[in-house]
């Protein structure tokens, strides 16, 4: 194979990259409204007793979640940080 076969994506490839880059983006969001709305009590999906703290085991764990899917966030703020330092 010669380099620029190697190094050339298809089309169909960037595609792909393009939208996991993006549904790396969607989760902290989604995790952390998901949070909101279990804390709130509006998202009652188990029928379950109401504990007394409005923080409850699963708002904990989604906020963990969001927590842990925050690194794609962290990297676009650096790169568009370095960019405004550049003069």
């Amino acid at each position: 194979m010669t380099a620029s076969k190697v190094t050339a994506r298809s089309p169909k490839l960037n595609l792909l990259l393009r939208i996991a880059d993006g549904l790396s983006y969607a989760a902290t969001p989604a995790f952390v409204l998901m949070a909101v709305l279990t804390a709130s009590g509006t998202a009652d999906m188990c029928g379950s007793v109401q504990s007394m703290s409005p923080l409850n085991d699963m708002a904990i764990m989604y906020l963990l979640m969001s927590v842990f899917h925050l690194p794609p966030w962290l990297r676009l703020a650096a790169r568009r940080g370095s960019s405004h330092l550049r003069v």
